[in-house]
């Protein structure tokens, strides 16, 4: 246990502090003709969408487009957020701009046309489904939009009424060799004239590319003139030089010749030293940017900065060691704008400008947090308060009037898998750094108190915690290694001295521990085999004294009042009677959607209404990976489907956790890259839903 040292955990300076996060909640009427509906969101991943046009960066976050002034970066040396777009379908991945719009792309949902010409004011004009679309900027040229696409090849869409986007052709893509295996488009490059379209076989993995090269002379229907399979690995990066190609491909750098422009010969191959994988590739004059990650033990990550006036001859002449993995440079008025990304998490940690006015000496200049991907949130009667897995706690004021005010971003320097949150005391199971107490009295400023942390050899993990009164029970253990079994437990923690935290007991668990409930004193353990029901016992030992078993995991668990259970497993809500824990009776089995494997929901209810948040798995349903399903539970044994709602995420994003339901009536949800939906629901007369989409690790 470690005590003693009072830590202020500084707030983080940059331009979204203080701001207020939505642009205006209103309460809800207590009609219920109407289905609840997305209203606000901020935050999340994956973060790899970055344009920059007339000194306003666009940047990719969640299901939004956020845009951020670059021409101020010289006069205040800050990235300050200007605009914000209305929440999409799905989470935006690559942006491509032109003529006052950009193209947001969302994979395995579509593309949407928004008009940038104000940048503080973004509105999206139309939209257009696209299932197969991948997370790869499209060509545009003389209004047409060419697309990537893993189900029909290359797409081309007529962007010409950007009111409403139309596929108007498809060019099928052909594995050479193989006619009957399937192409997926990884990347593309436009010359003068044609179209340089870099494709994997999604038919038989492996780590090789082929290329086709289509001509546009009629733009409306391009023509496949020529394939190869060039010796090269998959390609992460393409770009266009005068009769030039440069492609990156993992370690290397390849110059394709473009002089004879339907038949691309290799005519340099460039494998940096120190090496390094090349995550992205941007082109500006005759300098080439390559945002790079590890090769290993001995390799760099970072910026690298290549004379390429000479393109068979690449030379780096400048270096940026950074920390994390970076998106594709983003270049405009002397600047690289990328994203870093956390290398233990699915979600970016800073939104990077670097100063490349002299290329041979990059420097950074300015960086703006971001939230990344969230694994829990808490919520009191005035705050909500969330954790990110990029080492960032998040504290937000709720207004009267419904609006979010952003009281702090602040950098923690533990990772985080959970929190709970009981009057000014904000308790965060922080893995392997053990149980944290923080003092959030003034959400601007969060203080560490206290901590209660295992010994190293122990090997002891803290996961998820719940708080009653001052205890608190928290679910954790050892995680499963070639040299010992997992274990999983129950530490019962004395909080009335959050300062000095206390364990009181604990136990072992016999199922698993994937969630845990406490009220009046009865704690419920979600397993991997069912539930045990645990008589915590308050100052002796606590003691099972129920289990509920289930031929496969309990995802969720919540306690509700009368005694009943509300519990998800895979593809259904059940209801349980506890009044006799000893005996408990199943009430209802409720069909979930989904499949049989791969599923995860997490359930919260309040005065006869359950709320269960799914993520799907393939293939969607209704067109969404993930969606809020609400049930009329005011009878537990007659339970009724009320209504459902597609949430954008992204799709390699993690699983959702339960909802959390405010005392004044509001909701909110943990789950993937989607960040924080801010949703409405007219049917709660007390006020509006709040989904935090994001993900648990």
């Amino acid at each position: 246990m470690r005590l003693g040292l009072i830590a202020v955990i500084a707030p983080i300076a940059f331009a979204l502090g203080g701001q207020a996060v939505s642009d205006g909640l209103t309460q809800p009427s207590a009609s219920r003709g109407e289905p609840p509906a997305i209203v606000d969101q901020v935050g999340g991943g994956v973060l790899t969408a970055l344009a920059v046009r007339d000194g306003v960066v666009y940047s990719g976050e969640g299901p939004r487009i956020v845009a951020y002034d670059a021409v101020a970066l010289e006069i205040s040396g800050r990235l300050i957020r200007v605009g914000v777009s209305e929440v999409l379908s799905g989470t935006v991945s690559a942006i491509a701009l032109v003529d006052g719009l950009a193209i947001a792309v969302q994979p395995r949902v579509g593309l949407a046309v928004l008009n940038t010409a104000v940048p503080g004011s973004i509105r999206t004009l139309g939209a257009l489904s696209i299932e197969g679309i991948v997370a790869e900027s499209p060509v545009i040229r003389n209004g047409m939009a060419y697309v990537p696409d893993c189900v029909q090849g290359l797409s081309v869409v007529d962007l010409r009424d950007p009111t409403r986007p139309t596929r108007i052709a498809s060019v099928p893509l052909v594995i050479p060799g193989q006619p009957d295996h399937h192409a997926c488009v990884t990347r593309m490059a436009a010359g003068a004239s044609h179209l340089y379209v870099f494709f994997d076989d999604a038919t038989v993995w492996g780590n090789v590319s082929y290329l086709a090269v289509l001509e546009l002379a009629d733009p409306v229907a391009p023509t496949v003139v020529g394939y190869d399979h060039p010796d090269v690995p998959q390609a992460r990066a393409a770009v266009v030089s005068g009769h030039f190609l440069l492609g990156a491909f993992d370690d290397r750098l390849v110059v394709f010749d473009l002089a004879n422009p339907v038949e691309p010969t290799i005519v340099a191959k460039y494998i940096p030293a120190p090496h390094y994988y090349a995550s992205g590739l941007t082109l500006d004059g005759a300098v080439a940017y390559v945002s790079t990650t590890y090769a290993g033990s001995d390799g760099r990550s970072g910026l690298a900065v290549l004379d390429v006036s000479e393109p068979r001859t690449p030379t780096e002449v400048g270096f940026l060691s950074m920390a994390g993995d970076l998106s594709t440079p983003a270049i405009a008025g002397g600047h690289a704008f990328m994203f870093e990304r956390n290398r233990h998490s699915d979600g970016a940690t800073m939104l990077h400008a670097v100063d490349v006015s002299e290329p041979g000496a990059p420097r950074s200049v300015s960086h703006a947090p971001l939230m990344g991907l969230m694994v829990d949130a808490a919520v009191n009667a005035d705050e909500l308060f969330a954790v990110s897995n990029t080492g960032r706690l998040w504290s937000v004021e709720l207004t009267a009037d419904g609006r979010f005010e952003t009281a702090a971003l602040v950098e923690v320097p533990w990772r985080s898998s959970g929190l709970a949150v009981s009057g000014t005391t904000l308790v965060v199971a922080a893995r392997s750094d053990g149980l944290r107490v923080l003092d959030v009295g003034n959400p601007g400023r969060p203080v560490e108190i206290g901590s209660l942390v295992p010994s190293p050899e122990s090997g002891h993990q803290d996961w998820t915690p719940v708080v009653e009164g001052h205890i608190a029970y928290v679910l954790g253990g050892r995680p499963k290694t070639r040299d010992f079994p997992a274990n999983w437990s129950l530490r019962i923690v004395d909080l009335s001295e959050p300062t000095s935290p206390r364990e009181m007991s604990s136990m072992s668990l016999a199922t698993g521990a994937n969630d845990v409930s406490v009220r009046d004193g009865l704690v419920a353990v979600a397993g991997e085999s069912g539930i045990e029901l645990i008589d915590a016992g308050y100052g002796s030992e606590p003691r099972v004294i129920g289990r509920i078993a289930t031929e496969g995991a309990v995802r969720h668990v919540v306690l509700g009042t009368g005694g009943i259970a509300y519990a998800t497993v895979v593809n259904a809500l059940r209801i349980y009677d506890l009044s006799d824990p000893n005996e408990p009776a199943l009430l209802a089995d409720v069909p979930l959607p989904g499949d049989a494997y791969g599923d995860q929901y997490g359930v919260a209810t309040d005065e006869g209404q359950t709320f269960v948040a799914v993520k799907l798995s393939s293939p969607t349903i209704e067109g969404w990976q993930q969606m809020l399903v609400a049930f009329d539970t005011a009878d537990p044994r007659s339970v009724s489907e009320a209504a459902r709602l597609g949430l954008p995420g992204a799709p390699s994003a993690s699983y959702p956790s339960k909802p959390i339901i405010s005392p004044s009536g509001d909701v909110y949800v943990a789950c993937g890259g989607g960040g924080l939906q801010f949703v409405r629901d007219p049917s709660r007369a007390r006020g509006t839903i709040h989904l935090p989409w994001v993900a648990r690790p």
